[in-house]
């Protein structure tokens, strides 16, 4: 059987369509995961800065004009470690990325750390909003009407009753 599937373009044979670079920019960089300390961003001509470092895995630091972008695999890996010891400070997390780093622990580093923590956290939470808008379970009351207490509902496919 026969499809109309036009070929894949071969990689080895044809030219690279050239890209505009005027946009491009460097960015000093937080990523426990790679201990990069600066990445290259592609940008084209309609984004901000910020969605091209969201694009391509950090969180700016600032709205406009950012000079410092942490991955979002480390504000996870901060977030993780909150979840199971709260007590740990962001503070204590900044002075562990700067001797990964070894670099001097500055307040400058642990006040970008909360800013960018802060609005991670803060697209999670419209993130899970959106989610369970998308499932129907926003409403107030969809725990206790799709809860299943031992003693309250009727499970009729098993010909149980409680």
């Amino acid at each position: 059987m026969e499809h109309d599937i036009p070929p894949a373009p071969n990689t080895w044979t044809e030219p690279a369509v050239a890209r505009d670079r005027t946009y491009d920019f460097s960015i000093a960089v937080i990523d426990l995961h790679t201990l990069a300390s600066t990445a290259e961003i592609r940008r084209d001509a309609t984004q901000t800065t910020v969605v091209a470092l969201a694009e391509q895995g950090y969180m700016a630091t600032s709205p406009i004009s950012p000079t410092l972008a942490i991955s979002f695999n480390t504000l996870e890996l901060f977030r993780r470690i909150r979840a199971r010891k709260a007590s740990m400070s962001v503070e204590a997390f900044a002075k562990v990325i700067c001797d990964y780093y070894a670099i001097p622990y500055r307040r400058r580093y642990r006040t970008a750390l909360s800013d960018a923590y802060d609005v991670y956290l803060t697209m999670l939470r419209g993130i899970d909003a959106r989610v369970s808008a998308s499932l129907k379970r926003d409403r107030p009351d969809w725990r206790v009407q799709n809860s299943c207490p031992a003693c309250c509902y009727v499970v009729s496919a098993l010909g149980l009753t409680a």
